[in-house]
């Protein structure tokens, strides 16, 4: 983890737990949402940043094949890279729906706890959610004979897992979760490419 990153994760931590969780409006409350806005916005920048390194890194193992040949073995890594970009892809396009919807509540009011409880837990998009990051570390698992761990654990119980993630949450605060999310999906997308680009010799 980068330094940017690590400061501005532990800035939404921080920020996260200072706050109430009441819904009553009051200059402190009011601030705490304010910092958290910046600090959400400024980590899901450093995530973009992030994901656009493993898109190049894609990239130049590409190139490295290429540049040998195209051997058959390595022609396997890249398709394999290819598909774990691609799921990628695919996933953060389905976060980013749920992120535009969150995003929206929270400019209507930044608390919204009501607002945000409503979507993620009664609409059951938190289970939406939860149930795409674990299907897609399955497939990651399966595709790369990892054992990477799922981004939300089964605890065993309905909506226990997803209550401590969302429940009484401002929706800004539940954005900053997604981004979260995001970051530990890219932090497993980046062990597989730098893993493919070590058995490439791509550097």
């Amino acid at each position: 983890m980068n330094t940017r990153k690590f400061i501005i994760l532990t800035l939404l931590g921080l920020l996260t737990s200072c706050y109430p969780g009441d819904k009553k409006s009051n200059p402190s409350n009011d601030l705490i949402l304010e910092k958290m806005n910046y600090v959400t916005t400024n980590f899901g920048e450093a995530v973009n940043d992030l994901r656009y390194e493993n898109k190049n890194l894609m990239k130049r193992i590409q190139q490295e094949v290429k540049n040998k040949g195209n051997r058959s073995v390595d022609l396997e890594i890249v398709e394999s890279g290819k598909k774990v970009i691609q799921m990628t892809d695919e996933l953060f396009s389905s976060l980013t729906e749920v992120k535009s919807e969150l995003k929206g509540i929270s400019e209507q009011n930044l608390s919204s706890i009501d607002q945000q409880n409503n979507y993620m837990l009664t609409q059951r998009n938190g289970e939406r959610i939860k149930k795409l990051l674990n299907n897609y570390v399955n497939k990651l698992n399966d595709i790369t004979s990892n054992r990477f761990e799922h981004i939300i654990p089964e605890l065993g119980a309905e909506y226990n897992e997803l209550e401590l993630f969302f429940k009484n949450s401002p929706a800004i605060a539940s954005v900053g979760t997604l981004i979260t999310f995001e970051n530990q999906i890219i932090t497993y997308e980046r062990s597989v490419l730098s893993k493919y680009a070590m058995l490439t010799g791509t550097r």
